[in-house]
Order: C-alpha cells, then structure tokens, then sequence
C-alpha cells in the first residue's frame, strides 16, 4: 500500500478544505467569496494532490508512462515556484525576503526532482531532494513565526531592517545543515539496519541450505548409498549372488 501517496493526497486535500473553510466570506454585494490569500494556497496544494493521486494509480497498476509520478511532482513545484512569484510582492520587505528565499529553496527542490528523474538510481539526487524538501517544512514553520508572530517578546520579533534579512538568510542555512544531517543520520540508520537484516537473511538461508542438503544426503543414503553398503556386507559375509539378491 502507497502509504506516503495516501498520506499526502488526503491530507493536502483535507488543508484545501481549511483554507475553504477558513477563507470564504461574505462580500459586500452579498455574495460569499473565497479570499485571495487561501486561494492562491489551494492552489499550491492542488499540484501536490494531483501527484499523490496518480502514485496511487500507478502503484494499483494503471499503465502510465515510467516516471509519470516524477512528472506530476515537477509540476506540483512548477505551480509552487510559479505562485511564489507573486509572494514576492509582500506588504514590506521582512515578507519580501523570508519568500525570496523560499523561492530559492523550491528550485533547488526541482532541480534535484529534475536529477532525480535522470537518476532514478542514484543515491544522491534522492537524499538531496529529501533535504531540500525537508527544509521547505522547517523554513514554512520559522516564517510563520516571523509573519505573524504570537507573541510580544521583543527577542522573538524581528525588524524590517538590512541586519535581520541578513540574520534570516543565516538561519535558511542553518535549517539546511540541520536537515543535511538528519537525513544523513537517517541513512546510516536505516543502512545499519539493512546490513544487520542482511546479515540475519544470509544465516537463515545458509541454515536452510544446510538442511536441504541435510535431507537429500539422507534420501540418496536411503536409496543408492544403501544398495551399495548392502552388495559390500554381503560380498564380506560371503554370501552368494548378492547382485540378484539386491534385484530381487
């Protein structure tokens, strides 16, 4: 079962319908409108939603083209970088700034899917993509702090100011190493445990030889083995005729 296709599919489906939830209001021509805000997010969602779907059909056997999945992920960032664009245009610059450089990080992001896709066995364009797109997460997370935070504390606000877009561009890079590393902490992990697996699998099959072996040993001393040790005692004990004695 495609569980990562199933989690992202029906979880960004159910963050578009917060954002319709959340963003629809009355207008004051009467009419209910969906603000522009939670539009735009939707649709940055819907690339995504798009491409987890067709994983599941592809992984359920419908015969799409090979990398029709990459495919649909390259758009759901084409779509993203492309919104982003206009997010660019914020209402000061601590906006302008914090989204320049979430621009930044979804092209790296492409452009790794993009290797990816050339390199679909190749270690490094994986564990790049993956870092890339897990500092996307943690970067989302700091600017919704920065944007609107929650708090008044004077050490937790930043300032429109050329000393904090110089701070924030040095805590992009700190998430990306922070991310660097757990993901290469992960991979020895997870290479740790695939060596130890292998290790457990190559013993099972070697004791699973050994049995085979064992039983077949047995079956041939049962049956040719035992006609030979037979004729030997009887030629020893002197008995006659053992050939026709074993024939019989």
């Amino acid at each position: 079962m495609p569980i990562e296709a199933f989690v992202k599919t029906f979880g960004l489906t159910f963050h578009s319908l917060v954002e319709i939830g959340t963003g629809l209001r009355r207008a004051a021509d009467g009419h209910i409108k969906l603000e522009h805000e939670n539009a735009h997010h939707i649709c940055m969602l819907l690339g995504f939603i798009i491409a987890g779907f067709f994983e599941i059909l592809i992984n359920y056997g419908v015969p799409f083209p090979k990398r029709t999945e990459y495919m649909f992920n390259l758009l759901g960032f084409f779509i993203q970088a492309l919104l982003m664009t206009v997010h660019l245009n914020g209402d000061n610059g601590l906006e302008h700034i914090v989204h320049t450089l979430w621009t930044i990080i979804i092209v790296a992001t492409f452009l790794a899917f993009f290797a990816e896709v050339l390199c679909p066995h190749s270690y490094w364009p994986s564990i790049i993509r993956a870092t890339f797109f897990l500092t996307q997460g943690t970067w989302l997370a700091q600017v919704s702090f920065v944007v609107w935070p929650k708090t008044t504390n004077p050490l937790f606000l930043w300032s429109d100011d050329h000393a904090s877009h110089v701070w924030l561009s040095i805590s992009l890079m700190y998430h990306f190493m922070f991310c660097a590393i757990f993901m290469m902490s992960l991979y020895l992990i997870v290479w740790k445990n695939i060596k130890t697996l292998d290790r457990l699998y190559t013993r099972y099959e070697n004791d699973l030889a050994d049995s085979e072996a064992t039983k077949i040993n047995r079956l041939h001393f049962d049956g040719t083995d035992a006609k030979e040790y037979s004729m030997l005692i009887l030629s020893l004990i002197h008995i006659s005729e053992p050939t026709r004695l074993l024939r019989s």
